[in-house]
């Protein structure tokens, strides 16, 4: 367990506040559908909605993340990204449980072990990955941008290309 904790301490400042705009952006969210109410009709609730400041927080959170989820897929593997963007779950519950007082059955402990237990399995220090969790983007990028170089000269030159 202490690799383990070891693995995860080693993510990147990216990942941190990822799981914090996520996090934030769906307490934000909660807090702007408890506050509209549809029962003006539909023009009324999206106005109500689109006007509510935990609502236009919720897409600030959103859209932040976007550019870095974009960044964290360009340093790490598909497979090491989507589980661990999974670690909001968490944080998720935790706070709806502290702030909105909302209750959390067993069952639902029982899927959020589940939960961890899946991501320590994927993205676990024996996943068999090199232990660098943080890629050398530019790296990657050079080596993928030449693969694709070559493959794209070596098709044209069979197809006759000067």
């Amino acid at each position: 367990m202490n690799g383990l904790l070891r693995h995860f301490l080693k993510l990147p400042l990216n990942w941190i506040v990822f799981v914090a705009l996520e996090t934030f952006a769906q307490i934000s969210l909660k807090l702007a559908a408890v506050v509209a109410h549809p029962g003006s009709g539909l023009t009324a609730w999206l106005f109500a909605l689109v006007s509510n400041h935990w609502f236009q927080a919720s897409i600030a959170a959103d859209i932040a993340n976007f550019f870095i989820w974009m960044s964290i897929l360009r340093r790490h593997d598909l497979s090491l990204a989507v589980p661990l963007s999974s670690l909001s779950y968490f944080t998720v519950i935790a706070l709806s449980t502290i702030l909105l007082h909302e209750a959390v059955t067993p069952l639902q402990l029982v899927g959020l072990g589940a939960v961890g237990i899946g991501i320590i399995l994927i993205a676990g220090p024996d996943s068999g990955d090199t232990g660098d969790i943080a890629k050398d983007p530019v790296s990657d990028a050079n080596i993928v941008r030449s693969d694709a170089a070559n493959i794209f000269i070596q098709e044209a030159v069979k197809d006759g290309a000067p």
